[in-house]
């Protein structure tokens, strides 16, 4: 199953400078509302339901069943006087099905059929939730990455600048220059890797959650077999 609706193979490219790096609005506690929407949750639930309604329809079937009817007669005789007699009936059929072990066992089936769909959507949702969560703290760990990114490259921005001074006026070595430069390259190498692992946290948690993603066309390509 697959829990993120990414099919097997996909591989996603986000380019890094297409969209601005924001910090994640999603909470932890708007996760349940998402987990409701998503595919997988809506057809167990769905399944759930439809289990609930058929024990109910099976119940129906071995109710007892009532008639009630009513009818009015009246009789006039008028050969040696006026006479007349009215009266009325009321009657009432009560039919009870005959076999209640058939009853009993076919009911029976049903409430185990509508328990297991209830606790399979239980443990689905459970584990739903609990894979959104993961997602979500990944989303917010890759934007923090890309925060402390930005300040090890003003830092080693800083301190390329100071060396690169220093060199200037003699009192630095060529050695500590070029190690600040390399030391200014390697952050500005992490910090583009960490903005492209933070689009990729977030394709991933917004697809888990049902949201449209807002990236340039052919981003996301299924890998050939």
């Amino acid at each position: 199953m697959l829990f993120a609706d990414i099919p097997a193979g996909t591989t996603i490219y986000l380019a890094a400078d297409t969209e601005e790096i924001t910090e994640p609005v999603e909470k932890k506690k708007d996760l349940p509302y998402s987990l409701t929407q998503r595919a997988e949750y809506k057809l167990l639930e769905t399944g759930a339901n439809v289990a609930r309604l058929q024990t109910a329809m099976k119940r129906g079937e071995y109710l007892p069943t009532v008639a009630v009817g009513a009818s009015l007669y009246r009789l006039d005789y008028f050969k040696n006087g006026d006479n007349r007699f009215q009266n009325s009936a009321a009657f009432g059929l009560v039919s009870v099905p005959l076999n209640w072990w058939e009853a009993f066992h076919a009911i029976k089936e049903k409430k185990l059929t509508e328990a297991a769909s209830k606790d399979r959507l239980k443990e689905t949702g459970d584990y739903l939730l609990l894979d959104l969560e993961n997602k979500l703290k990944d989303y917010e760990d890759a934007y923090q990455r890309v925060d402390l990114g930005k300040l090890s490259v003003e830092e080693a921005k800083a301190n390329r600048s100071e060396k690169e001074d220093g060199y200037k006026n003699g009192t630095e070595k060529l050695s500590d220059l070029l190690e600040a430069l390399a030391l200014e390259q390697q952050t500005m190498d992490s910090l583009e890797e960490a903005k492209a692992a933070y689009f990729e946290k977030k394709a991933v948690f917004l697809l888990a959650t049902g949201k449209q993603l807002n990236v340039p066309p052919n981003t996301v390509e299924a890998m050939d077999d």
